[in-house]
């Protein structure tokens, strides 16, 4: 079910760099889907076209929410130097716009880089 949910939001046409703006609970849902099993690097493409026109435009939160699922994934990749301006991202859009579940999420996730180190 997961790879066909992926696979009808792939099949999305859209001009490069452009994403379907108002479906960006689809991106998040499928992103989160595929990290939950075990998928970081699925769940990252998921959200590429997301991150990349939500940051255009700006629309605060899905950016705040994609970055924060883009920075869990490259820290379940073991990607610490993509991780955390992603959540830095996060944290700093949630905090200002008050989302604060994401802020929350996104302290933890940076909370973690740091015993990573």
């Amino acid at each position: 079910m997961l790879a066909q949910a992926t696979a009808l939001l792939e099949s999305i046409t859209a001009p490069p760099g452009h994403a379907w703006l108002t479906a960006d609970g689809c991106y998040l849902a499928i992103a989160r889907a595929w990290l939950a099993h075990g998928d970081p690097a699925r769940a990252r493409a998921v959200l590429a076209p997301l991150l990349t026109a939500a940051a255009r435009v700006p629309w605060v939160a899905p950016l705040a929410a994609a970055s924060l699922i883009d920075g869990q994934a490259a820290l379940a990749q073991d990607r610490p130097s993509e991780a955390a301006p992603r959540l830095r991202r996060a944290a700093e859009l949630a905090s200002r716009h008050g989302l604060p579940a994401i802020a929350a999420q996104a302290a933890s996730g940076l909370e973690q880089l740091s015993r990573h180190r």
